[in-house]
């Protein structure tokens, strides 16, 4: 599994982490180092936690350099990148390549327990997945998942907003102090690194906002934090909440100076 890593997948395979040189960031090279180390390699894209998307088309010529090997694109955030269509790699001929995808993201139904998983090749799908559970879905969980992934004019109108949304919680987070923001257009969070992921994370947490810390568990070092965008009618409260770390920051560091001294 490429590192950073998602939480639930690092708790499912302890120890699995991949990565090339110690990148903080996944590409397709450490996805082609990753194939032909491994059998299975699963990785999200986008990429949560970073934001990062692979292109496509990179994707699927790194994996048909190893058929002997399956992996499995998780597409959980696909429906928030620009082009959800031209995106995915569902419908790709390859039948080494499996694609997961969840309706508890982008439509904000994770209590339905619907998702959605393709492949190819059936006989592998059907490897992975196993036999059918005795209690499936109920009938209200299904027309609840398949009317929202049918809903494209709703899908448009959302995406674009969450998009502006992303683009101002960057601007907000340019001059974080002790916080290399690591921007990106394709999802609904932004992803930076700091040494201080605890202690912003604890500030942001005193003034009302909730952040994910992250850390060498999930592959990040020093450490690193990942911030949803605010709605625009939450952008002031976030604002201020910014606005008073940083002069907590200001008057932290000026102490600590102090004490060097």
């Amino acid at each position: 599994m490429p590192l950073p890593g998602y939480t639930d997948y690092l708790k499912a395979f302890p120890g699995r982490g991949f990565t090339v040189a110690g990148e903080q960031v996944p590409s397709l090279a450490q996805l082609d180092s990753a194939l032909a180390a491994a059998g299975l390699v699963i990785v999200s894209n986008p990429h949560n936690p970073t934001g990062a998307l692979l292109p496509r088309d990179g994707v699927l010529e790194v994996a048909g350099r190893h058929p002997g090997a399956t992996l499995v694109v998780d597409e959980s955030y696909i429906n928030f990148s620009p082009d959800p269509r031209g995106n995915t790699v569902i419908g790709c001929d390859l039948p080494n390549v499996i694609v997961l995808r969840s309706t508890s993201k982008f439509y904000g139904i994770a209590a339905s327990r619907a998702g959605i998983a393709w492949c190819r090749d059936r006989g592998r799908l059907g490897r992975m997945i196993g036999p059918q559970e005795n209690w499936g879905l109920s009938g209200i969980d299904v027309r609840v998942a398949c009317a929202a992934v049918r809903s494209w004019d709703w899908a448009d109108e959302v995406r674009g907003r969450m998009h502006d949304d992303n683009r101002w919680l960057a601007d907000a987070l340019a001059d974080l102090p002790s916080f290399e923001l690591w921007a990106n257009q394709n999802v609904h969070f932004q992803y930076g690194w700091t040494d201080r992921a605890g202690q912003l994370a604890d500030a942001l947490a005193a003034h009302g906002i909730g952040v994910r810390p992250l850390g060498s568990a999930h592959g990040v070092r020093p450490g690193a934090l990942r911030i949803v965008a605010p709605r625009a009618d939450e952008r002031g409260r976030f604002a201020e909440a910014l606005a008073a770390v940083r002069d907590d920051l200001a008057v932290s560091g000026a102490a600590g100076d102090r004490q060097r001294v």
